[in-house]
């Protein structure tokens, strides 16, 4: 975690305990995950005015929210058009349950992510689930962005399989 970000936290009222728990409640989703992030403290009144709060008992309250912006690198870029550029073929993949107990007994704690299931029954990760991976925690917004962004339909038509076989959401694509 970032000494700075906990610094700035505690500048703005927090104790140090309390700017460490807030950090690291969020290590695995922003600090530890694909992608670049730019974080900041928003002004107290900002809060205010967007998260109004009253309480019946006179308190000493410490309000703090931070913002964060989540950049799409050079690199998500790259694996997005190596993703794009595969043949159909690689889309081709047999749902695990239906080969393995042991894949269906992960899908079913819920804890496990695509990759995690092969793993877990000993089969390499599939180069298109290890693409679509690689996008980070918002891959799915940025597919969305694309489809969106796509002006030829077969980009359009690569992008809508890659979300229905590896997303956990189904996004609504409307026409752009």
């Amino acid at each position: 975690m970032s000494r700075e970000l906990a610094d700035a936290l505690e500048k703005q009222g927090l104790f140090k305990e309390e700017a460490l728990a807030m950090l690291e409640t969020w290590r695995l989703s922003y600090f530890e995950s694909e992608g670049m992030r730019v974080m900041f403290v928003l002004p107290r009144a900002w809060t205010d005015a967007q998260l109004p709060l009253s309480i019946s008992a006179p308190a000493d309250i410490t309000r703090v929210m931070l913002g964060r912006i989540e950049l799409v690198s050079a690199h998500q870029r790259t694996t997005l058009q190596r993703l794009l550029e595969l043949p159909a073929s690689s889309f081709e993949l047999m749902p695990l349950y239906a080969e393995s107990p042991g894949a269906l007994r992960a899908l079913r704690a819920g804890s496990a992510s695509h990759a995690e299931l092969y793993r877990s029954i000993g089969r390499e990760v599939p180069e298109a689930l290890r693409l679509y991976d690689q996008l980070g925690r918002f891959r799915d917004a940025l597919l969305v962005h694309e489809w969106h962004s796509a002006r030829d339909e077969p980009t359009r038509t690569r992008l809508k399989l890659i979300m229905k076989k590896f997303s956990a959401c189904e996004p609504g694509l409307a026409a752009p």
